[in-house]
């Protein structure tokens, strides 16, 4: 696996994963708002899960962040 098919694949899943916690976040908010007087948005319960900001990595971070997906998925090389 390539550098380049290892990145895609994490941003795929971390992508995935943040929809999850938008899912959980609006049911959330819906159960919340059926017994409660104040209303409660999903951005209010997970805002992290809503935030599109990108920041951007350096080379060494991304070497690094490389390195440790490695080491998690058991790829050796």
């Amino acid at each position: 696996m390539t550098p380049l098919e290892l990145r895609i694949v994490a941003e795929a899943l971390s992508e995935r994963e943040r929809r999850e916690w938008q899912r959980f976040a609006w049911l959330g908010a819906i159960f919340i708002n059926c017994f409660s007087k104040k209303k409660v948005r999903p951005q209010d319960l997970v805002p992290e899960a809503f935030e599109r900001e990108r920041r951007r990595v350096t080379k060494e971070e991304a070497k690094r962040e490389l390195e440790d997906l490695k080491k998690r998925l058991g790829i050796k090389q």
